[in-house]
C-alpha cells in the first residue's frame, strides 16, 4: 500500500481512502485572532514603555540600520562532494531558531 501527503487531501492511500487534517472551528479562529492581536498589543506596549524609559534616562541615542532581511535568510544547502544528490549538514534548524528569535525581538 502507498500513502501520499497532499494539499487538498492531507493523506491519500493507494486503496482510495482519504484523510483530512482538522482545521480551526469558527470559535477557535476568532480566539486565535484575538490572541494574536493581544500579543501584538503587548509587544507594542513594551516597545513604547521601554522607549519612554530610555529617553528619560539618557541624553543621546543612536539607531542602527540592521539588514534584517539578509540576517534572516535561510541556511543555504551545501552539496556533498562525495555523494551526488545529497547535502552536508548546514545548521538549518539552528538558523531557523535564530531567525525566529531575531524576528520576535521587535
Amino acid at each position: 500500500m502507498r500513502v501520499d501527503r497532499g494539499v487538498a487531501n492531507s493523506v491519500a492511500t493507494s486503496d482510495g481512502r482519504m484523510f483530512h487534517a482538522p482545521g480551526l472551528t469558527a470559535g477557535e479562529q476568532v480566539r486565535f485572532l484575538v490572541l494574536q492581536r493581544r500579543l501584538a498589543d503587548r509587544r507594542g506596549d513594551w516597545i513604547e514603555q521601554t522607549a519612554t524609559n530610555l529617553t528619560g534616562a539618557y541624553t543621546g541615542a543612536a539607531i542602527e540600520n540592521l539588514p534584517i532581511r539578509t540576517m534572516t535568510r535561510r541556511a543555504m544547502p551545501k552539496p556533498d562532494p562525495d555523494h551526488a544528490g545529497t547535502f552536508l549538514p548546514n545548521g538549518g534548524r539552528a538558523k531557523s531558531g535564530l531567525n525566529r528569535a531575531i524576528l520576535a525581538s521587535c
